[in-house]
């Protein structure tokens, strides 16, 4: 079967209908993978979740996000750490959950997340 890892970072949208910009510290991202030991190959697949724009109030319209660069790098580097230590039972550093350096001008909206829609999301 296939096994999950959840991890979130520094996000950027873009509203595809007023083109309004923002950023959210609880860009989450969830990876479903497996291994398959007699073909020595795995599988990954990933899922983004979005976010609605507070000004056009869309429902069930999420935005995909744009990731930081470095962002991307530590999620892909946590997923590693995972999949050594669940997969192959290597000893792995810590996992790096640090964010890009950020100062939200508003709190986290639930309502417009859809990982927190999913239970994802933990701010």
């Amino acid at each position: 079967g296939f096994l999950s890892f959840r991890d979130m970072a520094k996000v950027r949208f873009s509203c595809q209908f007023c083109l309004r910009g923002w950023t959210s510290m609880f860009g989450v991202i969830l990876f479903f993978y497996c291994w398959n030991p007699v073909e020595k190959r795995g599988l990954v697949r990933f899922l983004l979740m979005g976010q609605s724009c507070n000004n056009c109030m869309k429902k069930n319209v999420f935005e995909t996000p744009m990731w930081y660069p470095e962002e991307a790098e530590k999620v892909m580097t946590n997923l590693f750490y995972d999949v050594s230590s669940r997969v192959f039972g290597k000893v792995v550093p810590p996992f790096n959950y640090d964010r890009r350096y950020g100062r939200p001008r508003h709190h986290h909206n639930a309502q417009q997340c859809q990982g927190c829609s999913l239970h994802l999301c933990k701010p």
